[in-house]
């Protein structure tokens, strides 16, 4: 079963999401900026242990990180030592910098945050040993009502535009030993769906897993790495 975790509101607007490693990071957020990344994107913690026991990556980066939920836990649990997050939508980036800037959590020579839509734009000297991310997982606006646009934002991927868009830029920032870990529904972005613009950017899928919770949220993960690192 998911574990929901400690949330307390706090001044401005901002509830506290606190991290179950060991130091605590309080992630500030909106209820806005919650896709999922308090509660099924948790799972990375146990997956990311159990796949690559033993292992602490050098610098992770998180894609559609909203606040950081995920990327905030790795560092917490000291699964990655540094940690950079990207997203399009200006107020999650300036939550993750309240993160970042917040003192007892001595985040602010471990992580960096960017504000863009383009991956092209992600500065050429960042490199990631491991790349994480919730994304959208749908590509029609089926079941979303069209004034709905914190669903839309937070579930859709129209022609899998944003897809496209990482795939064609993530390869010059992985290092050759790095790995990108997906998590995706399974009713939603099929392995069938991203081969192609996977394999014609010189990465290959190397494995693929439902979640331990999978009945629960109905989410897989995708492996990929460099095809000369198979």
């Amino acid at each position: 079963m998911i574990d929901f975790y400690e949330h307390e509101r706090t001044q401005g607007g901002y509830s506290v999401f606190k991290t179950t490693g060991d130091p605590v990071i309080e992630v500030f957020y909106k209820m806005e900026l919650d896709g999922g990344g308090t509660t099924f994107g948790q799972d990375y913690v146990p997956v990311l242990k159990d796949k690559y026991p033993g292992r602490q990556f050098e610098r992770a980066y998180e894609w559609c990180s909203g606040p950081g939920f995920i990327g905030f836990s790795l560092l917490s649990h000291g699964i990655c030592k540094t940690l950079c997050l990207s997203d399009l939508y200006d107020p999650a980036i300036t939550a993750a910098e309240i993160t970042i800037d917040h003192g007892p959590n001595n985040c602010r020579d471990r992580v960096t945050a960017y504000l863009c839509k383009d991956l092209g734009l992600i500065p050429n000297h960042e490199q990631f040993d491991l790349v994480v991310a919730n994304p959208p997982h749908f590509n029609d606006l089926a079941g979303i009502p069209k004034n709905d646009y914190t669903g839309i934002r937070i579930s859709k991927d129209i022609n899998w535009q944003a897809h496209k868009n990482f795939f064609n830029n993530i390869k010059s920032h992985l290092t050759q030993d790095g790995v990108i870990l997906l998590q995706e529904h399974i009713h939603g972005a099929a392995i069938t769906d991203l081969a192609d613009m996977i394999q014609s950017n010189g990465l290959q899928i190397t494995d693929h897993y439902v979640s331990p919770n999978v009945e629960q949220t109905a989410m897989y993960y995708i492996e990929i790495k460099h095809v000369s690192a198979v």
